[in-house]
């Protein structure tokens, strides 16, 4: 079975922050005390890994951790608001959502006003957005602003997603902030090509081998899907 990784030297390998001092030390620490890296045999559909970042596991450990999270995001990002054009939040109805709703309370929305300007919307069985019919809760009109927020991007697909269904609503999409990505490159030249800004804290090194070829197969360690339920 899977464990979380808390030894800080360890968890410090497996991640590249490109933070000031301080705060890449409090990032550090909410990683590793809430052990969001998990070491085990985990499956991402054609390769393996034996290490899987979690953000729910930040995001069911404290709810500090994500008003942190956020208030560093919008900071790295200098998003602000505009009186004139409203803002939504836009996130997947995943982990994802714990980030998302934490970076609306910041602009202003709250659980007591409907959620506030935090839109969220269903995913489907590879917990990927659903960019056709109904949003789980808010709602996105013509002209509305959107950043839209992940938790953990790979390729930039989720985000695509989230951007494509704003943009068919009319809506202004600018911003993108994630937690962290496992392939840096690949998330900003995706986020680049569409006209959005991305924004990062966590850049996870995640080591993947094609399925042919993993060790851990070979010495039949059990294998999980890299899921945010394992």
């Amino acid at each position: 079975m899977p464990s979380p990784i808390r030894d800080r030297d360890q968890v410090r390998q497996l991640v590249n922050i490109d933070l000031p001092s301080a705060s890449k030390t409090k990032v550090l620490e909410i990683i590793t005390e809430s052990g969001a890296i998990l070491d085990g045999h985990f499956s991402f559909r054609d390769h393996h890994s034996q290490h899987f970042l979690r953000f729910r596991g930040i995001g069911n450990s404290s709810r500090e951790y994500c008003d942190y999270l956020a208030s560093l995001l919008i900071k790295v990002a200098g998003a602000k608001e505009d009186k004139n054009i409203p803002l939504k939040i836009l996130s997947a109805e995943s982990a994802g959502f714990f980030l998302g709703h934490a970076i609306a309370k910041l602009f202003g929305g709250n659980m007591e006003n409907k959620w506030g300007n935090h839109v969220v919307t269903p995913v489907d069985l590879y917990r990927k957005p659903c960019i056709g019919g109904y949003l789980r809760s808010g709602q996105i009109n013509p002209g509305d602003r959107v950043v839209v927020v992940s938790d953990v991007d790979h390729t930039g697909e989720s985000l695509d997603r989230l951007i494509k269904l704003a943009r068919r609503r009319f809506a202004i999409v600018d911003t993108a902030m994630v937690f962290a990505t496992c392939n840096d490159g690949e998330y900003v030249r995706r986020m680049i090509d569409m006209g959005v800004k991305p924004h990062l804290l966590v850049e996870f090194k995640l080591e993947m081998h094609k399925k042919e070829n993993c060790p851990l197969c070979q010495s039949g360690v059990q294998m999980l899907p890299a899921s945010e339920f394992v």
